[in-house]
């Protein structure tokens, strides 16, 4: 029974690995906050976005390639007021160690984040869109 039960273990986690080598290395992936894939890919700093007001939440990965950073992008809705949701965003982001540079926020390492939102006239379109070097 524990022999069954540690195989099992081994499997699931070398199928689990090859899982995420696959996905990390493919060129695209869209993914909801349902998937496999939000679990693998989606950075913490995403996943801890206050929900409250999101609607339609999903991601979008780019891996890296070269000098080419990984990219990630997290696209929702909000009833909220552009400005509002702006001014919310760069809170949560100076609150975990970024600051503004530009136009766009560094942890002054290796990711970059940049905002955008588009009024739709229903709700406001939100983009935040990480870029991450490999040093």
């Amino acid at each position: 029974m524990i022999k069954k039960l540690i195989y099992f273990s081994v499997l699931s986690i070398v199928l689990l690995g090859f899982y995420y080598s696959m996905i990390s290395l493919s060129e695209r992936r869209d993914f909801s906050k349902s998937s496999l894939d939000y679990y693998l890919l989606a950075p913490n700093l995403f996943k801890n976005i206050s929900s409250a007001d999101i609607i339609e939440e999903r991601y979008i990965y780019n891996s890296s390639d070269g000098n080419k950073p990984m990219i990630i992008s997290l696209i929702f809705h909000s009833m909220k007021d552009s400005t509002q949701i702006k001014n919310e965003l760069r809170e949560y982001l100076n609150a975990n160690g970024y600051k503004m540079v530009g136009s766009s926020f560094s942890d002054g390492e290796n990711r970059k984040i940049t905002i955008e939102a588009t009024d739709n006239n229903i709700n406001v379109i939100v983009k935040l869109t990480m870029l991450e070097y490999i040093k």
